[in-house]
């Protein structure tokens, strides 16, 4: 796992900020980050899979994938 893709994963955990910036605009979003193409490709396609054998742990996962999603379906707040 790169340093910048634990980076992204930790932000899409709860940085108000960056889950607002990658919900907008993924690819752009990601763009900001030196990823490898896998690591890029199984976040823009929501690949669970792809992110656990990538070394994201199985906690984080559901995180990162929900937190983003979960987060915009339930906020009234806007960045």
């Amino acid at each position: 796992m790169s340093k910048d893709f634990n980076t992204v994963v930790n932000h899409l955990q709860g940085n108000i900020s960056d889950i607002s910036s990658y919900l907008s605009n993924p690819e752009k979003f990601l763009s900001k980050y030196d990823l490898s193409a896998a690591e890029r490709n199984a976040l823009l396609s929501k690949d669970i899979d792809a992110l656990t054998t990538l070394g994201v742990e199985d906690e984080l996962v559901a995180g990162v994938m929900s937190s983003p999603w979960m987060h915009s379906q339930r906020c009234t707040i806007r960045p």
